[in-house]
C-alpha cells in the first residue's frame, strides 16, 4: 500500500502554489483533498495540508486572476468545513489577511492601468496565447521583447513586458508536453503578430 505522504508529496501541490498561472488548479486540488480525504489522514499530513492552505493564503495577493481569486474562496470554504476549529480559525483569519492585501495590491494595478497604456488582463492573454502553435507563440515572443526593447520611452516597458511573461510561461507549456519543431531562426518582420505592435 503505497504512502499517503509520498502520493501527497508526488502532487507537487506546493511548486503549483507559487506560480501564477497553476495557482487556482493547486487551489481546487487542495480543496478536494480537504473536503474528501483530510479526515482519513494521519496526523503528519494533516500537518502538511494544512500548511500548504495557509500557503495557498499568503500567496493570493501577488496572485491577478479572477480565477485565482475563486478558486482561494473555494479552499476557504473547504477548509471551514474540514478543520478543526482552531486551525479554521488561522485558516479564515490567513484568508481575510489575504483578500485586504490582494485588493490593495488590485487597486494600486488599477491606478498605474488608469495612468498608463491600457492592457489586456492576464486571464485574456493567457486564454488567447494558450491556442497559438509554438513557432507562433516564438514569433509574439521575439515582437513583445524586441518593441519592449527598442521602445521603451512609448509603452513604459511594462505592458509588453508583462505579455512577454506570458508567452514565456505558454511556451514552456507547450515545450513540455510537444516535441519542438523549430525550423531554425523565425523571421519576425514577416511574422503576422509584428504589424500589431
Amino acid at each position: 500500500m503505497p504512502n499517503p505522504l509520498e502520493c501527497y508529496q508526488k502532487l507537487g501541490l506546493q511548486d503549483s502554489l507559487s506560480k501564477i498561472h497553476r495557482y487556482p488548479l493547486a487551489c481546487k486540488e487542495l480543496s478536494f483533498i480537504l473536503k474528501n480525504a483530510y479526515a482519513k489522514f494521519p496526523k503528519n499530513l494533516q500537518a502538511l495540508v494544512f500548511q500548504d492552505t495557509l500557503t495557498a493564503f499568503r500567496f493570493l495577493p501577488g496572485m491577478q486572476t479572477c480565477n485565482a481569486v475563486s478558486s482561494a474562496h473555494l479552499l476557504l470554504h473547504s477548509a471551514e468545513a474540514a478543520l478543526p476549529k482552531q486551525k479554521r480559525n488561522l485558516a479564515v483569519t490567513e484568508f481575510k489577511h489575504a483578500m485586504v492585501a490582494h485588493k490593495r495590491r488590485s487597486k494600486t494595478r488599477q491606478e498605474e492601468k488608469d495612468k498608463g497604456s491600457a492592457q489586456l488582463p492576464q486571464d485574456v492573454l493567457v486564454h488567447v496565447f494558450s491556442f497559438l502553435d509554438v513557432q507562433s507563440l516564438v514569433s509574439v515572443g521575439q515582437v513583445c521583447r524586441r518593441k519592449w526593447l527598442l521602445e521603451p520611452a512609448l509603452t513604459g516597458g511594462k505592458p509588453l513586458k508583462e505579455h512577454t511573461e506570458v508567452v514565456e510561461y505558454i511556451l514552456g507549456e507547450s515545450s513540455t508536453s510537444s516535441s519542438s519543431d523549430s525550423d531554425g531562426d523565425l523571421d519576425v518582420e514577416s511574422s503576422y503578430w509584428f504589424s500589431f505592435y
